[in-house]
């Protein structure tokens, strides 16, 4: 089961999709903005201490309310923006990206060939441990 991103969906719609800075990583804090009606929420791992183990918890407390998780990284590195994505976050925020190279870089990282070099990690939380999608669900 794919878990809907919510801030997609608004923006694809051409409504607003509203959101928050995640200052603090409370699971609590997270499920409140979902049932508030918050669309999204950004963890900062530039800035804070977000390691993908903390993002994964974090990512557990958005999926009851439908909230849709979003990580600004570090940096533009493939191996660092993965390791967040098989956590379940369904948005990457990638800081310094200054030309199409870099752009180009980010879309390589996100993506799944042929479009992109991202590796199939069937078994990850993100994809509900290989249990219940049809490969085309998941890539």
């Amino acid at each position: 089961m794919m878990f809907e991103n919510r801030c997609k969906a608004k923006i694809e719609a051409g409504l607003p999709a509203i959101g928050s800075w995640l200052m603090f990583p409370s699971p609590e804090l997270v499920e409140f903005m979902g049932h508030l009606g918050f669309d999204y929420f950004i963890i900062d791992a530039e800035h804070g201490a977000y390691s993908p183990e903390t993002t994964q918890q974090l990512v557990r407390a958005a999926e009851p309310s439908g909230i849709t998780p979003i990580v600004r990284v570090s940096k533009n590195d493939q191996p660092l923006i993965l390791g967040y994505l098989e956590t379940g976050v369904l948005g990457v925020m990638v800081p310094h990206t200054r030309t199409v190279e870099d752009a180009q870089a980010v879309v390589r990282a996100v993506k799944y060939p042929p479009l992109g070099q991202r590796s199939a990690g069937s078994q990850t939380r993100a994809a509900n441990y290989g249990l219940t999608q049809k490969p085309g669900e998941y890539f």
